[in-house]
């Protein structure tokens, strides 16, 4: 092993200086997001991930076929009011009076 010369030490120094400016950075960077530093940033993290675990996804993929064929049946209402509509506008069929 060599040893280690007055440039290493310099080198090491500025690597050394570089991280801790590096750290302060990402630091000052999550305080403008309201985290105060990244063992809170890491906390929170495992706090999203504990509470996203508990979602089974095939809850969400039931509530997304529920989602799905809602949307289908007002679309299905949807097109029936419309040929509703013109139907009545082809038969020229006067309004009714409000509350009929």
């Amino acid at each position: 092993m060599q040893p280690v010369t007055m440039q290493d030490q310099e080198a090491f120094r500025r690597d050394a200086d570089e991280i801790v400016r590096l750290y302060g950075e990402i630091g000052r960077r999550l305080s403008n997001r309201g985290i105060r530093g990244i063992d809170e940033l890491v906390a929170l993290h495992q706090q999203v991930r504990a509470a996203v675990e508990t979602i089974a996804g095939q809850e969400i993929d039931s509530a997304l076929l529920q989602i799905a064929t809602l949307v289908d049946r007002l679309r299905l209402i949807s097109r029936s009011l419309a040929t509703l509509g013109e139907m009545k506008l082809a038969l020229g069929s006067t309004e009714p009076p409000a509350g009929s």
